[in-house]
C-alpha cells in the first residue's frame, strides 16, 4: 500500500502491529524542452534509499501514532523522527541494553551515564509493555541531541518492535544457577512468602527479617521444583515467578546468542556479567568501542562500586565494590548448584559454543 506524506512516497509493510516502510523524495526531473517539463521518477526499494547529497528520508507508519518521517538530522548518529499527527519529534533509542534483573544493566546503565555522549530517560526500566505505551516510551527519550550523542535504553523485554528495528543491543548474561540465587534472594513473592510482600514497587523486595533466605529453604524449593517436573506438577509449584525463570524460553541464553549472530557484530554484543564485575572499565571501552565512540579517560574511582545490590536495592543506590554478585549474601549449597547446573546445562552449554564466553553452568 502507498500513501504520500508531504513530498514524499512511502512504501509500507506490516511488521509487529508496526508498519515500516522506506521513503524516497519524488524528485522531478525537468528536461526543458520549448518549456516544457516533463518525466518524474519514483524508485521504490526495501531498504531506505540515499539521494544524491546522501541525505537519508524514512517514513514508517505506527499503529494508533501516525506517520512518522525521518527528519534531515544526518550526519546525527542517533535517529530522529517528526511525528506529524503529534507534531513533535522523537528519537528512538539507538542503545538498547538487556539482560536479567540481578545481571549488571543497572551497573552498565550507571557507569554509561558519566560519559557525556550518552544520554538517559530518568527511568531506568523504560520498556513497551502493552500496545498503548509505544508513544509513551519513545517520548521519554531526550530529543536534544548534539551531533555525536545518542539515547540509551535499558529493559528486560525482548519483545519490544521498537528496539529490534533501530537499536544496536547489549545483552548482558550471568551464570545462571548464581543469578537465580540472587534472584531469590533480592524479590519476595507474595504466593511463596504470603506476608509483607505485594506486586508493588515499593515493596517487592525481601525484607530480611521478614522472609527467610537460607541456602536451605533454596535448596528445599529447587528440590521440589524438580520433583514436580518429575511427576508432571508444575502448574502446582510456587512461586510461580521462579518457576517462569526455569522453564521460560524467553530468556534462552544460546536462543539469544543465535538471534545475536544474526543481526551481526555491528548491531549485537554479548557481555559477561562477571568481566563487567572484575574489571569494569574493560568492559565499557569494549561498548564504547561497539559504538564507534571514542574512549574516555573515566575515574578509576567511579568503577569502584556496585549498583542496585542486595544490602541497597534500587538502580539509585550505589554501593561498596565487594558488595556486588551477590556478595552480601551466603552462598548457596554445593549440591543446589549442581542441580541447577543440570536444569540449565543444555543451554549454557549451547551458548558458551556459540558466544566463546565461558559460565560456570557450562561443563
Amino acid at each position: 500500500r502507498l500513501s504520500l506524506v508531504g513530498s514524499e512516497m512511502c512504501i509500507r509493510d506490516r511488521y509487529q502491529r508496526r508498519v515500516r516502510g522506506s521513503c524516497h523524495s519524488m524528485r522531478l526531473f525537468s528536461l526543458v524542452i520549448l518549456i516544457i517539463s516533463f518525466a518524474f521518477a519514483v524508485i521504490f526499494t526495501t531498504t531506505p534509499p540515499k539521494d544524491v547529497n546522501g541525505t537519508l528520508h524514512r517514513c514508517f507508519e505506527v499503529d494508533k501514532l501516525g506517520t512518522y518521517c525521518e527528519e534531515d538530522l544526518y550526519p546525527k548518529k542517533n535517529p530522529c523522527f517528526f511525528l506529524q499527527a503529534r507534531n513533535f519529534t522523537v528519537c528512538p533509542p539507538y542503545l538498547a541494553i538487556m539482560g536479567l534483573p540481578k545481571s549488571g544493566t543497572s551497573a552498565l546503565r550507571y557507569f554509561l551515564s558519566h560519559h557525556p555522549k550518552f544520554k538517559m530517560p530518568p527511568v531506568k526500566e523504560n520498556c513497551v509493555r502493552y500496545e498503548d505505551s509505544a508513544e509513551y516510551f519513545l517520548i521519554s527519550f531526550p530529543t536534544d541531541l548534539a551531533k555525536d550523542e545518542i539515547t540509551v535504553d535499558v529493559c528486560m523485554e525482548r519483545t519490544n518492535p521498537i528496539i529490534e528495528l533501530y537499536s544496536k543491543q547489549i545483552y548482558i548474561f550471568r551464570n545462571k544457577p548464581d543469578w537465580l540465587w540472587s534472584a531469590f534472594n533480592y524479590w519476595c513473592y507474595p504466593d511463596f512468602d504470603l506476608v509483607g510482600c505485594t506486586e508493588k514497587k515499593s515493596n517487592e523486595w525481601v525484607i530480611n527479617q521478614l522472609h527467610n533466605r537460607s541456602p536451605e529453604r533454596f535448596h528445599a524449593m529447587i528440590e521440589d521444583f524438580m520433583n514436580k517436573k518429575k511427576e508432571g506438577q508444575l502448574d502446582q509449584f510456587k512461586p510461580v515467578k521462579i518457576r517462569d525463570m526455569l522453564i521460560h524460553d524467553q530468556w534462552s541464553y544460546s536462543q539469544i546468542a543465535k538471534h545475536c549472530q544474526q543481526k551481526g557484530k555491528d548491531m549485537c554484543l554479548i557481555l559477561s556479567a562477571h568481566d563487567l564485575y572484575e574489571s569494569p572499565k574493560k568492559v565499557v571501552d569494549k561498548v564504547l568501542k561497539f559504538l564507534d565512540l571514542p574512549p574516555i579517560d573515566l575515574s578509576e574511582s567511579l568503577f569502584k562500586v556496585s549498583v542496585n545490590t542486595q544490602k541497597k536495592k534500587g538502580e539509585a543506590h550505589v554501593g561498596q565494590h565487594d558488595e556486588g554478585m551477590g556478595k552480601g549474601i551466603r552462598p548457596m549449597l554445593n549440591l543446589t548448584s549442581e542441580w541447577l547446573n543440570q536444569i540449565f546445562k543444555d543451554d549454557c552449554n549451547q551458548f558458551c559454543q556459540l558466544t566463546g564466553i565461558h559460565l560456570q553452568c557450562c561443563t
